[in-house]
């Protein structure tokens, strides 16, 4: 097979699964149902963005039966390449995905077709939890002690929001809640969390052990460092979204209204700089009309869409906003201080069973890998990681990876072919190597007035020369993990997947590595920042110099967190909702 071959072959796919959703929708009946809206028609509560923070405050505020609430949605129901995780590939470059991609930098991404990078970003119920790889992490104490500094407000420290964690988590590994750190999980919540464990993983963390690498059972506890079995929004065979789990659960509330595949162009302020109100653009464009809320309106459209659409209604950089005519409302930094974990592939070949083994069938219901994540400080007296390594062995994977390289990431056809022919031949082990506390920055810019035009995305991706000296550490730290028993006995070897692009440097060098990395990179989809708490938002993601206005998804992290971003936002989403229930007197 060519990588040709492999993306036809997985728009086939989407094409068909599309046909069965539009002709069958077969998860409608899971779901809320739409509701019907006309100009001016009043709630208590508008929540723009049904993701990871934005259903899981649909749902809190609905709690509360005399809360009107409407959920809006660019987006719809989730259909099958959402619910089964085996399918998950085949969300992105599709309907329910934003499709945007960064601007060309002239340094990054020289592997890639376009030399852009896809900047995937969920646009369904549940928003990117339904697109994403399903790693549950929460990141590390460090992480939220260093936001409760910066705001000055203790609210924000670890063991303040720990228990927002434990209240959306229903761990179901039995194993997790006897140990020692089980008492920091929770038992009945929405999102159910499971371990994904097999054989490869088994051996692959013994023989760490064995060699004196740190293994960890549980690093979504107070100490995180460690290689690990991987913790997935995986139960009972499905992904659990939170538009699956946090609207599907509330579905029948009288309370409770959503619009879906609607647009918000536009929020509305009166004289006292108080948003009172939202322009929508419903499905298919048909119908414009204004919603108003009585109480607040909250913005949850990730850190892409929450800039540009607080930008579109007056709120953002004044210089920017008034090259486009629109009128400022509140000169805030709006759109900078964009930040994302980077993903540098490192692949190796592990010398296959000479025992004929046929591949196993195909269950959607499980991840198609076997899966370890390590979370690594080189500073041994340190207590949260520097870098993350996200490995996955591939078993007769040779077509997976094909149409992963080719067809999601859009690696050139020379990349993935390589990729490919030493598959074909081997088990492969895939580590992503991210740096978890990147200091570049980028920003995002409004291409036009036009709420349908998508953002300017500058990544900034190793602006910083620090970025760039830090990955390469890293990848050296990782790659000492060739020297244990597991890569030795297996004979590993490593896959030049940059062939000649690298070939005037010496392997192992910076040179080498810098044109590497410089090569390969990928995103983690991780963005953050644009909607700072501090410079954009106070310490209750209240937005700065209006009124009645939130902000409550991973644009408002200051600084990333050490680890994946989905669990972190759904624990904003549940803290928001108590700072608004407390406003407003119904906090219990």
């Amino acid at each position: 097979m060519d990588p040709e071959t492999a993306v036809s072959n997985a728009v086939t796919v989407q094409l068909a699964l599309k046909v069965i959703a539009l002709t069958l929708d077969l998860t409608a009946y899971l779901f809320p149902k739409q509701c019907d809206v006309n100009d001016d028609d009043t709630f208590d509560f508008i929540i723009i963005g049904a993701g990871s923070a934005g259903s899981v405050i649909a749902n809190r505020l609905s709690e509360i039966e005399h809360f009107k609430v409407l959920i809006i949605e660019a987006g719809g129901d989730p259909p099958l390449e959402v619910m089964y995780p085996g399918l998950s590939s085949y969300t992105y470059h599709s309907r329910l995905d934003w499709n945007i991609t960064s601007q060309y930098d002239g340094t990054t991404a020289q592997c890639r077709k376009d030399k852009v990078i896809p900047q995937f970003s969920g646009r369904v119920l549940g928003g990117s939890s339904s697109i994403n790889c399903m790693y549950y992490v929460r990141g590390n104490p460090y992480d939220y002690n260093r936001w409760a500094q910066l705001v000055n407000d203790e609210t924000w420290k670890w063991e303040n929001v720990l228990p927002y964690f434990i209240k959306s988590e229903r761990m179901l590994d039995k194993d997790v809640l006897k140990s020692a750190t089980g008492k920091l999980h929770g038992r009945h919540g929405e999102i159910g969390i499971t371990r994904s464990i097999d054989n490869n993983t088994r051996r692959f963390l013994r023989s760490l052990k064995e060699d004196g690498i740190p293994v960890t059972m549980d690093y979504n506890a107070n100490k995180t460092l460690g290689y690990s079995d991987v913790f997935f929004t995986i139960a009972d065979g499905y992904r659990q979204s939170t538009g699956y789990r946090f609207l599907g659960l509330a579905r029948n509330r009288p309370n409770l209204y959503i619009l879906k595949n609607t647009v918000a162009t536009k929020i509305l302020f009166n004289d006292d700089k108080r948003a009172y109100a939202v322009e929508v653009v419903t499905e298919n464009k048909i119908k414009k009309v204004t919603l108003k809320a009585t109480k607040e309106i909250i913005v949850s459209a990730g850190a892409l869409k929450s800039p540009q659409l607080l930008m579109l209604s007056g709120i953002g950089p004044k210089d920017h906003l008034r090259t486009l005519n629109i009128d400022v409302i509140a000169n805030l930094p709006v759109g900078k201080n964009l930040q994302d974990h980077l993903a540098i592939p490192i692949l190796h070949t592990l010398q296959k069973n000479k025992k004929k083994s046929f591949p196993k069938p195909f269950n959607p219901h499980v991840y198609p890998y076997s899966n370890i994540v390590g979370f690594v400080a080189l500073n041994k007296s340190q207590s949260y990681p520097d870098y993350e390594s996200t490995i996955n062995i591939i078993d007769d994977g040779a077509k997976d990876l094909l149409q992963l390289y080719s067809f999601v990431y859009q690696y050139s056809d020379n990349v993935s072919d390589s990729i490919y022919n030493y598959a074909k031949e081997s088990t492969v082990i895939e580590t992503l190597i991210t740096d978890l506390h990147p200091k570049s920055r980028g920003e995002i810019l409004l291409r036009s007035v036009n709420p349908f035009d998508h953002p300017l995305v500058y990544t900034g991706y190793l602006s910083e020369e620090e970025d760039l000296d830090n990955t390469i550490r890293y990848i050296e730290d990782y790659l000492r993990l060739t020297h244990t028993s597991y890569f030795k006995k297996n004979n590993a070897q490593m896959i030049n997947i940059v062939g000649n692009m690298c070939k005037g440097f010496k392997f192992g060098s910076k040179d080498y590595w810098t044109c590497y990395i410089q090569c390969t990179l990928n995103n983690m989809t991780h963005y953050s920042g644009t909607c700072a708490l501090g410079s954009v938002v106070d310490s209750r993601l209240l937005v700065r110099g209006v009124k009645g206005l939130r902000v409550t998804d991973t644009s408002i992290m200051p600084y990333i967190v050490s680890g994946n971003t989905n669990a972190p936002t759904m624990m904003l989403g549940e803290k928001v909702s108590d700072f608004i229930k407390e406003v407003h007197g119904a906090l219990k």
